[in-house]
């Protein structure tokens, strides 16, 4: 999973998988340490409005992000 920030606020995230490759595009905020990403696009159509946003808990230096079912991601450069 890769998951790109701009400094204008937009983000995307893609997944391989096999097969299997999702693409999601949207909005990001910080609020305190907690990043909010909030789904505009799934794989090319729009996100549905039920669909909650999705927070992660940072580290001071964006190693890893925390999300709130305990899975984490690691960066890696």
């Amino acid at each position: 999973m890769t998951l790109s920030l701009s400094s204008d606020g937009r983000f995307q995230t893609v997944f391989n998988g096999g097969r299997y490759r999702a693409v999601v595009k949207g909005r990001a905020t910080i609020q305190e340490s907690i990043l909010i990403l909030e789904a505009a696009e799934i794989d090319g159509q729009p996100a549905t409005k039920n669909q909650l946003p999705a927070k992660f808990k940072f580290t001071p230096e964006w190693s890893t992000l925390t999300a709130e079912n305990g899975l984490t991601l690691s960066r890696k450069i």
